[in-house]
């Protein structure tokens, strides 16, 4: 056990580390040549992460682009200079910045500008709830997530699914709307999760309490399908669900680092465009992205190869009928496809599940060495399983072969009885 351990808490670790990755001067080049094509998020990339790959006078030619086309980061950022050029401020007079840089993406139809002025206007000092209806209705307009919740909280009528909800259609209908249909599901139903969690904790504390009680049944029904799903497959296809499994927590994995690097605004969701692609994309870079693109072909392959030999043994033992087909298909891309989302949405617990483990070394004596005594009892009782489960097995086979062999018996019957 204490091996699995270690094994788990490695990935966790790996997985948390390697969006660390820098932009490599390759990459650099690439996304220049894409910023002069015109490509938005390739300018928006080479502004926050180019370093020294590009020069100042580059980056301040990109985020006057940005600015000009109402990208939020861009414009927050623009807000964030004028503050430090403009020396000790009130804090009346830093809001009253704020909302100047947010009204001008705003009426340049940016949402995320739009939600944040909306916001605004509900605040005390600039109280004025006609205003903030407005522009979070034209948030709401395209499918802005957290002004869609705002605006369901102010008319009493918010339900603990409308946040991963919203969530769900933001990624899906506005985010990743050109992106593949792999990228667009992860990013929506990663989103989602994440934003049921929160909803869910913060609804617990409120009238709606029995809806998050609701939520959290639903979601170990989930789970317990997941491991109901992934404990009940054998041969290959307990290697096509690890698969699937280990390819959906690493762009989970990838997509919480990456949002919460490029945004620590509440209400402000971003895509990643580099997870559930088998091609690169543009405006994605370094080691993160190859590691998309290779695990995407990687599963695939492996996927099918596991597919094709579970139909090869099935048509070696004569049990490959057109109903079977059919179920075994299914059966292997419901799993996969399952295991994936579910995997990429827990992820998102991924710090709690370290802590998780860190918990459970400290209570079991992390450090502790087994004894020669310990191992060989332990050795004696996994080989005794193993024994009795080599059994079970053989015992499930013979009885295969005796069913097979009376329909094939009672078929002949049949056959001369016609005869």
């Amino acid at each position: 056990m204490k091996k699995v351990f270690h094994v788990i808490a490695v990935l966790v670790l790996t997985c948390s580390l390697l969006p660390s990755c820098k932009m490599r001067p390759q990459d650099a080049e690439r996304l220049k040549a894409e910023a002069e094509n015109g490509n938005l998020k390739s300018i928006e990339v080479l502004a926050a992460n180019g370093g020294e790959l590009i020069t100042q006078s580059e980056r301040e030619r990109y985020i006057d682009i940005l600015v000009n086309n109402g990208n939020y980061r861009a414009l927050a950022g623009k807000f964030n200079d004028e503050i430090y050029r403009s020396g000790r401020l009130s804090e009346a007079q830093q809001q009253a910045m704020y909302m100047r840089w947010m009204e001008k993406g705003a009426r340049m139809g940016t949402p995320d500008c739009m939600y944040r002025l909306g916001m605004m206007y509900l605040e005390k000092a600039h109280l004025d709830s006609t205003k903030a209806r407005f522009w979070l209705g034209q948030a709401a307009d395209s499918l802005q997530a957290a002004s869609r919740v705002e605006l369901r909280k102010m008319a009493g009528e918010r339900t603990v699914l409308d946040e991963p909800v919203y969530a769900f259609q933001q990624m899906w209908g506005y985010n990743c709307r050109e992106q593949s249909f792999l990228n667009r599901a992860s990013n929506a139903v990663f989103h989602f999760f994440s934003s049921g969690k929160k909803s869910t904790w913060k609804c617990l504390f409120g009238s709606t309490w029995w809806q998050s009680l609701l939520m959290v049944l639903a979601m170990i029904i989930v789970l317990s399908i997941g491991v109901i799903c992934v404990f009940g497959k054998r041969g290959e296809g307990t290697v096509s669900v690890a698969v699937s499994g280990i390819y959906g927590w690493l762009n989970g994995t990838l997509l919480l680092v990456f949002n919460k690097a490029k945004s620590s605004i509440p209400g402000i969701l971003v895509s990643s465009d580099a997870i559930g692609q088998f091609s690169r994309q543009p405006a994605t870079y370094g080691l993160i992205s190859d590691i998309c693109i290779w695990g995407s072909w990687c599963c695939l392959a492996i996927i099918i190869l596991m597919y094709l030999r579970g139909l090869l043994l099935r048509f070696q033992v004569g049990h490959l009928t057109v109903w079977r087909f059919f179920t075994y298909t299914f059966g292997t891309v419901f799993s996969c496809a399952f295991i994936y989302f579910l995997s990429g949405a827990l992820s998102t617990l991924t710090w709690i599940i370290g802590v998780t483990l860190l918990v459970a070394f400290i209570l079991g004596g992390f450090g502790r060495e087994w004894t020669a005594e310990e191992w060989k009892a332990h050795e004696a009782e996994w080989a005794a399983q193993a024994e009795a489960n080599r059994r079970a097995a053989q015992e499930r086979e013979r009885k295969k072969k005796d069913e097979d062999r009376w329909e094939w018996q009672q078929r002949a019957w049949d056959r001369d009885k016609n005869a």
